[in-house]
């Protein structure tokens, strides 16, 4: 579900028709390959998206997300690289995983054996970069700990690093509301919780926040306060980059940093000014100009 041009008022309707096109737009592009997930009911499946043509990046979303969390940055990245988006199991177009979510971390490992088992499916060889976002950071950590053939790894305001974080303005409660008190609901979360600048909520934005936050199955706050991703990461060799945007209230980028990167010499961190956590989003065309050139790295 998402909004309907008659949810806001006359002034964003043709925003809120043209954001709707886009994303269904960029969603035809896609090969979709719907993969059992094994160990759940069976008819369950991870479905993931592909772009592009190349060597493989896989984009893992945010919590209470989706494959839309990256819709700025697919078109720019699959211009090098076959771009494989999955909706993790219990978000999205995804079935749920074989687990209870209210206990997070036992969900969080059935999360990452799905994605390992499916990304095995369509990947089945060679080797493989991996993109994380927020919660999807913390299960690339994880995944990328039990998955050798991950090349490089890229998180953006991960979770998982256990450090203090920025103050939070008040968030409002959605669920149960419609219309245009759904759109005002999903507005004030956003300049909450993911961007900095008033004008990057955009009629995009909510289209993207609102139909992700619908169909997330699983609520992933308790198990991203943890050190989970800075555990899962003390003994990888791949090189690693770290990317904050300089108002992300999930984290104290230069903590999170020195936390994540602990002095080694293939783990890179950047913040980017004046944006917030969903940055690739916000920074949409200086974050995929980096990640072109992290991808395009040598082995």
């Amino acid at each position: 579900m998402v909004l309907s041009d008659s949810d806001v008022g006359g002034d964003q309707a043709a925003a809120v028709a043209q954001a709707r096109q886009t994303i269904a737009a960029l969603d035809a592009q896609a090969y979709r390959h719907d993969v059992p997930l094994a160990g759940a009911d069976p008819a369950a499946f991870v479905r993931w998206r592909r772009w592009g043509q190349g060597a493989p990046v896989v984009l893992i979303h945010g919590g209470h997300g989706s494959w839309q969390h990256w819709i700025k940055n697919i078109e720019a990245l699959a211009q090098d690289r076959s771009v494989w988006v999955p909706d993790m199991p219990g978000y999205g177009d995804s079935s749920p995983a074989a687990a209870n979510p209210q206990e997070e971390l036992a969900y969080c490992r059935a999360i990452v054996a799905g994605l390992l088992q499916t990304m095995d499916a369509v990947l089945p060889h060679g080797s493989v970069d991996v993109v994380g976002f927020s919660f999807g950071g913390l299960v690339a950590g994880l995944l990328t700990a039990q998955c050798p053939r991950v090349r490089s790894l890229a998180l953006l305001g991960p979770s998982g690093h256990a450090g203090p974080r920025q103050q939070i303005k008040d968030l409002v409660r959605w669920r149960g509301l419609q219309g245009q008190a759904l759109a005002d609901a999903m507005r004030n979360n956003l300049a909450a919780t993911m961007l900095h600048q008033p004008e990057a909520i955009d009629a995009m934005a909510v289209q993207v926040h609102t139909h992700s936050s619908l169909q997330a199955r699983y609520r992933s706050r308790t198990v991203s306060r943890t050190g989970v991703l800075v555990d899962a990461l003390s003994t990888l060799a791949q090189p690693m980059l770290f990317v904050w945007g300089e108002h992300d209230v999930t984290a104290i980028p230069a903590v999170a940093a020195a936390a994540l990167v602990q002095g080694q010499a293939q783990r890179r961190a950047h913040v980017w000014p004046n944006v917030g956590h969903w940055v690739q989003y916000e920074a949409a065309e200086p974050i995929n100009q980096q990640l072109r050139k992290w991808l395009s790295q040598p082995a």
